[in-house]
């Protein structure tokens, strides 16, 4: 649902679909009829959490029950609309495959939170360009922690790593800067999503010889 909203233009569309992508993560998170996350050990690997699964299952060619954040199970059909009592009457065995489908969404319900910006798009040789990455990165929130950006001369293909700082901690946005190298033009990215996108960050460079952009 969120891949599907990056690149359709109905905004009523788009919108539903981010409803959605919210409901069926709140729906593993303990949101739904039996009032459990799908998480057997949703308090220990959880911070904050209350209720986890029922049980889990032991063994199984994956041997994924004392893994960290492993789905262990989820309410069946016969516990909708809303019938509790049903909650426990599916089958429980963590795999590889529900976990990895998770993933993938948690990592495209957050890629529209992700921004790059520069405070300048063409410059001299030397000057600085401050770079501010606004991403959910934020692993430790006692502490305020470091993220990459490259900046990549279009000519060369070569690539510089910019570190950029937490603000403070607990903050999803990261600060860093780096000079303007001798070239006719660069693109700054993030490894947080990685792909260049052009409409936000590739710059034309002047007609004169004497500047970078």
């Amino acid at each position: 649902m969120y891949a599907a909203a990056r690149v359709l233009e109905d905004d009523a569309v788009n919108t539903r679909l981010h409803e959605l992508g919210v409901a069926a993560i709140d729906d593993l998170y303990g949101r739904n009829p039996s009032g459990r996350a799908a998480f057997y050990h949703f308090t220990r690997d959880f911070e904050g959490a209350d209720l986890g699964w029922y049980k889990q299952y032991q063994g199984g060619y994956g041997l994924l029950g004392g893994c960290t954040a492993v789905i262990d199970a989820n309410v069946p059909e016969a516990g909708y609309p809303y019938a509790p009592q049903n909650g426990n009457t599916g089958y429980t065995e963590g795999w590889v495959a529900y976990n990895t489908a998770w993933n993938a969404s948690l990592a495209y319900s957050q890629a529209e939170n992700v921004a790059l910006s520069v405070d300048k798009t063409s410059g001299k040789v030397g000057d600085t360009v401050n770079v501010t990455l606004t991403a959910p990165i934020d692993m430790d929130t006692a502490k305020a922690e470091t993220g990459t950006a490259w900046v990549t001369n279009e000519t060369t293909g070569e690539r510089t790593d910019v570190t950029v700082t937490e603000r403070s901690a607990s903050s999803t946005v990261f600060t860093g800067s780096f000079e303007l190298p001798n070239a006719e033009s660069v693109m700054v990215i993030n490894n947080v999503c990685p792909e260049p996108m052009q409409r936000y960050n590739s710059w034309t460079a002047p007609t004169t010889t004497t500047t970078t952009t």
